[in-house]
């Protein structure tokens, strides 16, 4: 007669297995990972006086109105 496991007891060391795993994954790339705050506000650089202005304003540094005014003067 052969001895076999458990289908219950192969089904918890193989969660078991997957979350060892996991943590491990993420224990050692947690040092490499960014914030979008932090890819946001190195990826953003614009290079024309709109793209300036639509960085002003998402960042609320000017009201709607202001955006709206000085987008028309750079469009204009």
């Amino acid at each position: 007669m052969a001895t076999t496991i458990s289908p219950l007891i192969a089904t918890v060391l193989i969660v078991a297995f997957a979350v060892a795993v996991g943590t491990l994954v993420m224990q050692t790339h947690a040092a490499n990972a960014t914030t979008a705050a932090e890819v946001s506000a190195t990826c953003v650089v614009p290079h024309n006086a709109l793209g300036v202005l639509q960085l002003e304003y998402l960042e609320g540094k000017i009201t709607r109105e202001e955006y709206l005014a000085k987008e028309q003067a750079v469009i204009s």
